[in-house]
């Protein structure tokens, strides 16, 4: 599925200057799909043909590592966690974030040296 949510001003707004590549825009969608390789082809199904073309130019030719779901937005979601505990709703934490009522127990348990502290 393309992601059409993408429209041409954007990649040129967000850029910040003029970008090589902008005549890309220009082209019908599926010309351009038909005309690069499949790698290429997967990430503008994916982002959108203005993200893709932001992320190609940012970062040509280099290996990026892309975390897994899970590590990149574990803090956030702990954080999350943490603010919305009630000592109640432990349930509904765990149905919300898809985990085991276990796991929320473990993120909002105090760390070890803090619980020590306050004996």
């Amino acid at each position: 599925m393309i992601n059409t949510a993408a429209q041409p001003n954007d990649y040129r707004q967000d850029a910040g200057a003029t970008g090589a590549y902008d005549w890309l825009l220009d082209e019908p969608l599926d010309v351009v799909l038909a005309s690069v390789p499949p790698q290429v082809r997967e990430l503008i199904e994916l982002i959108g043909l203005a993200a893709a073309i932001r992320l190609i130019d940012a970062f040509q030719g280099q290996q990026i590592y892309i975390p897994k779901s899970e590590g990149a937005w574990r803090q956030l979601r702990d954080d999350r966690i943490r603010n919305e505990f009630t000592g109640a709703n432990h349930r509904a934490l765990a149905q919300r974030y898809g985990l085991t009522t276990s796991t929320i127990y473990e993120i909002v348990r105090p760390p070890e040296n803090q619980a020590e502290m306050f004996e």
